[in-house]
């Protein structure tokens, strides 16, 4: 098969573009940062392997997503990967995903009940978005975040982490 063919192919199969290196290199930063205080609250995470089931049935795949619920982790491990009680998810956002990180998946990831936390992390530049749920069930705004905090990771850690050997301007 040809280099061509393939692209050709890739395209029919696989409706969201290739990732970028940067947006590859800030989701292993991510997992870097993030796994091992996930793990070590004993909760689990995956990183782009994932499919985030709303109580509707709508379905995403999320670059990066926490669950800390037994019931994620009750499925036989041949099962489909699938998360219905997400507590925190993250997306690299880049031009062509943006609109959608932004509006549809923004409203799924609200209609879930059990996510806390909503991060959008720019590919094009250092800035980090939040949405957290607030005492009203509702995902608050909060950007241009400098660092995140989670309950699995009190202290936080810099946005700095996130960008560790990606070149973007810093336009905080």
């Amino acid at each position: 098969m040809t280099a061509e063919e393939y692209s050709r192919l890739e395209a029919l199969s696989d409706p969201f573009p290739t990732p970028t290196r940067r947006h590859s290199r800030i989701v292993k930063n991510l997992v870097a940062a993030l796994g091992p205080a996930v793990l070590a609250h004993g909760c689990e995470y995956f990183a782009g392997d994932a499919k985030i089931v709303s109580p509707d049935g709508d379905r995403t795949i999320p670059d990066f997503v926490v669950t800390c619920d037994e019931r994620d982790g009750a499925l036989p491990d041949d099962e489909e990967n699938i998360v219905r009680h997400p507590c925190v998810i993250a997306e690299v956002t880049s031009p062509s995903t943006e609109a959608v990180d932004r509006g549809p998946k923004l409203d799924i990831y609200a209609s879930i009940p059990d996510v806390t936390h909503y991060v959008l992390i720019e590919s094009r530049r250092k800035h980090v978005t939040v949405f957290e749920r607030a005492s009203d069930g509702a995902l608050r705004h909060r950007p241009a975040v400098q660092r995140l905090v989670f309950p699995f990771l009190p202290n936080g850690i810099s946005i700095d982490v996130l960008y560790a050997g990606v070149s973007v301007p810093d336009l905080r």
